[in-house]
């Protein structure tokens, strides 16, 4: 069983050092490769703390909650609470899942309290869909309301995966309309990631289910009515795995949409490259597909290429309308990608760099397998105060900690904060205590 908590988070410190793995699983003996790029150096970090108040909101027995990129799986209504979404299951035999959902909790400001908790954390929030859902997200529409995306199976083929919708009734009701995408234009589609414009329009981007290497984009102008998708990367390449992501512009007038994704490789290694693609009129017509190009990470090894990694990219737009996007990349090699060392790295157009470095993750030992679609730091996803502060979140493994009953290391939460624009970045920061649990940002 895994709990769902959320954490507040607070101040900062570092950790790093050197070796390297491959993006496929361990060599059956476990061992490391002999140790070659090498980028940063500091103190090791001994003190095991949480900072930050913690909330246990739910649990979960499913522990795939993300393929890909970190989703927006927590949000603020202004004034009234925070909205919090997971991938739910309470099965603890077999392997189908059979009671997956998309489970859902609220902070209320007005009671200083979350609406569904129970002592036995499993039963804490409520789910979205009264069907088997999964792998969406959730957004707020111009009402300050949770709209929730996932993907149900239709029943209709061997692709027959479409999105569905749920929509609360008011800011943390928990009371859910549903739109159903098989009614629309949306069969065969999915991993929807749901995106909300300041005109009322939902925007989404989503994967052809039938091969799972075509990513499309939708809009809805109405409530249960969507647009046929087109594709997105225009020309190729294409994704080849479901690495995309979707952000809005909240400010008031602006209707930019932004959609990033990662070109992986059909087969074997590849340095792989990632792209966004903007509209500026709330999804009518959309720019062409930008490479972002890679980030000066690795400096210290001529023969390390910065390659992205399907945990990539999450973007933002500030409240001045300025695009961010953070994304972790690893060491491309030899025509070999490796899961370490791993940095992050910050892209804003505006600034003088466009890329600066948020991070450095590269342990001395590794000692066991990190899982499956990851690499040693992953899923970074970021976000603003008040005051126009930049936060970033993300997993990091600690080489070191290993779970017994998977033989995989364990993974901690780690942040950093830009107060320039993301120019430059405090020290990274582990805000978890490691032990005997692993955290991980797809669900914290």
């Amino acid at each position: 069983m895994r709990s769902i908590v959320r954490l507040m988070l607070l101040v900062p410190v570092f950790a790093f050092a050197v070796s390297m793995q491959p993006m496929t699983a361990l060599p059956e003996d476990g061992s490391v490769p002999t140790p070659s790029p090498q980028s940063g150096a500091g103190p090791t970090h001994e003190a095991r703390f949480t900072i930050g108040t913690v909330d246990t909101v739910g649990g979960t027995t499913y522990d795939w909650g993300a393929n890909g990129p970190a989703l927006r799986m927590l949000v603020q209504t202004p004034g009234k609470g925070v909205h919090s979404l997971w991938m739910f299951s309470a099965a603890t035999t077999g392997s189908d899942f059979p009671d997956r959902n998309m489970r859902y909790n609220f902070y209320d400001y007005s009671t200083s309290a979350w609406n569904w908790l129970d002592v036995d954390f499993m039963v804490s929030g409520i789910n979205s869909y009264s069907t088997r859902t999964g792998y969406g997200n959730i957004e707020l529409d111009t009402n300050g309301r949770a709209v929730i995306t996932a993907h149900h199976s239709t029943g209709a083929g061997t692709a027959d995966y479409a999105p569905i919708f749920a929509r609360d009734a008011d800011v943390g009701a928990g009371i859910f309309d549903y739109a159903y995408g098989e009614s629309t234009a949306l069969s065969s589609c999915e991993w929807p990631i749901i995106g909300a414009s300041t005109n009322g329009a939902h925007q989404m981007a989503v994967i052809d289910a039938n091969s799972q290497d075509n990513l499309l984009s939708s809009r809805s102008t109405a409530w249960g009515t969507w647009d046929a998708p087109a594709s997105v990367p225009s020309p190729q390449p294409e994704p080849l795995f479901p690495t995309h992501n979707i952000a809005t512009s909240k400010v008031s007038g602006s209707n930019k949409v932004c959609i990033t994704w990662v070109a992986t490789a059909a087969s074997g290694y590849a340095q792989e490259p990632g792209f966004y693609r903007e509209s500026q009129d709330a999804g009518s017509t959309w720019d062409d597909p930008v490479d972002l190009g890679f980030p000066p990470a690795f400096s210290q090894d001529p023969e390390s290429l910065a390659s992205f990694h399907l945990t990539s990219l999450f973007p933002l737009y500030d409240k001045q309308d300025r695009l961010h996007i953070v994304g972790n990349v690893s060491p491309y090699v030899r025509d070999t990608n490796w899961i370490l060392p791993g940095e992050i790295w910050h892209w804003c157009a505006s600034n003088p760099n466009t890329w600066d470095r948020i991070h450095i993750a590269s342990p001395e030992s590794l000692n066991a397998a990190v899982g499956y679609n990851t690499m040693i730091c992953a899923r970074p996803s970021l976000g603003e105060d008040d005051h126009g502060n930049l936060f970033v979140a993300w997993e990091e493994f600690d080489g070191v900690n290993v779970e017994q009953t998977t033989s995989r290391v364990r993974a901690d939460i780690w942040y950093s904060f830009s107060e320039d624009n993301g120019a430059t970045w405090a020290a990274g920061t582990k805000i978890t205590d490691g032990g005997e649990v692993s955290y991980h940002s797809r669900r914290s």
